[in-house]
């Protein structure tokens, strides 16, 4: 009868011992692995979380938003957040709307591909009509902004027709050229 009290004894403060060092070995790895890096606000697109309708139909998707560099007080920087409809892509929402707001009359955005970090914003021919020197430094600027709060995204080249546009007509491009992150040190 002793003998079986003191092997259960034993048994247990085995158990004991192997389940504290299993905590104990757990307690380190929490202590030392490094925490997650926290986006900061701006950086962050904007996931708006589904609702149920009242009839119980499928929740709508989830609504994502952007924001859109401008131009306020000769300065560029993110404006507003604008929503990205259905079969959008974020990027490309965020370089037309940000064409827009800069006023450029016939300028677009007709396609944009992102591969290995670099994206390549093909233009149409009115981007490059008669823009002065403070203009292409406003829209260069405006796409590293825009593109910046991207973390898919390093660095981008513009194109025409397939061609790298290396001058916007005053400046000559750095291809390729790098975002600007919108929290960054200048």
């Amino acid at each position: 009868m002793r003998k079986s009290r003191t092997n259960s004894r034993a048994t247990l403060l085995a158990a004991i011992v192997v389940a504290s060092l299993g905590f104990g070995a757990l307690a380190y790895y929490v202590q030392n692995t490094p925490a997650a890096k926290r986006v900061p606000d701006d950086q962050r697109v904007n996931v708006v979380a589904p609702i149920r309708s009242e009839n119980g139909d499928a929740p709508p998707r989830p609504s994502v938003t952007v924001r859109i560099a401008e131009v306020r007080n000769g300065v560029v920087r993110l404006g507003e957040s604008v929503p990205v409809g259905d079969g959008e892509g974020p990027a490309r929402v965020a370089l037309s709307r940000t064409l827009d707001r800069l006023d450029l009359a016939n300028a677009s955005i007709v396609g944009l591909a992102i591969k290995d970090r670099h994206a390549v914003i093909e233009v149409n021919d009115g981007f490059t009509a008669g823009m002065g020197s403070t203009t292409e430094s406003y829209v260069i600027e405006a796409f590293q902004l825009a593109l910046g709060q991207f973390s898919t995204v390093d660095t981008f080249e513009i194109q025409l027709s397939g061609v790298r546009l290396d001058s916007l007509g005053h400046f000559e491009l750095e291809n390729p050229m790098r975002v600007k992150r919108p929290n960054a040190a200048p």
